[in-house]
């Protein structure tokens, strides 16, 4: 019998359903984490249409953070934990009210036009989602300069993400899951090791974390705004010292 990782939701055990993509990938899914639409209960209980998703993904767009400093995490809906820095957590969770604020007013005023600040929260969240670690190749997969194995659903004309080595329907120019574009034929695709990757801040699961740098840096620069002299991001007005390497904010000249 293949050997599969335990699923957990706030309700107990779930198991992936025989219908869902990932189903066929269940024991070399590229995340710990999942979204699903609905959970059915048979023999067991399970959950459909469900597909793998990032950690700065579930951050931005999932349930209500809280921050405990202590013991460096950040708790999701009450029950979900994940390891940060004190400091990282906080500019997430500030990003994250940011993004919140910035829906609801395009809910309300969808023809509004963004200003600066909330065109700088776009662009970030874009840069975060974009370079994001990407998940170790498996054993087997494109990613790791092996031969693919299609799925049993397969269909034909459909192809093998270069990127995350999921089946992606014929019909479909890009993958569902990490947006690679569709190769052209016979080129075999491609990968973006670890050293094409931004660093972003983040360790989940080691119980530390970087200073969270990029996450709300960028031009243009806001009046007020300075350059750190250590490592050349750009910090905001109030801040005294640089959120990333700590370097204290230069005096006026």
């Amino acid at each position: 019998a293949k050997k599969v990782p335990k699923l957990i939701t706030r309700g107990g055990e779930v198991f992936l359903h025989p219908s869902c993509l990932d189903f066929q990938q269940e024991t070399t899914l590229d995340s710990k984490m999942l979204v699903y639409h609905e959970v059915v209960k048979t023999a067991k209980v399970y959950v459909r249409d469900a597909t793998t998703i990032s950690p700065y993904a579930l951050l931005l767009f999932g349930g209500t953070l809280k921050v405990q400093h202590t013991s460096n995490r950040i708790i999701m809906d009450g029950w979900l934990a994940l390891h940060a820095s004190p400091k990282t957590a906080v500019l997430v969770k500030q990003l994250r009210q940011r993004l919140d604020a910035l829906l609801q007013r395009k809910i309300e005023c969808p023809h509004e036009d963004l200003s600066t600040i909330d065109q700088l929260v776009v662009d970030s969240i874009t840069q975060l989602l974009h370079t994001e670690p990407a998940a170790k190749p498996q054993p087997g997969s494109a990613a790791a300069g092996g031969a693919p194995t299609k799925p049993a659903n397969a269909l034909p004309g459909d192809w093998t993400c270069p990127g995350c080595s999921l089946n992606v329907f014929a019909s479909k120019p890009s993958c569902m899951r990490c947006g690679a574009a569709r190769p052209a034929t016979g080129s075999g695709g491609g990968w973006a090791g670890p050293g094409s990757q931004l660093e972003t801040g983040f360790k989940f699961g080691s119980g530390a974390a970087g200073g969270g740098a990029g996450i709300l840096g960028g031009k243009p620069q806001l009046p007020g705004d300075w350059t750190c002299p250590g490592c050349g991001i750009n910090c905001f007005a109030s801040k005294s010292e640089c959120i990333k390497c700590g370097a204290r904010k230069p005096p006026r000249r």
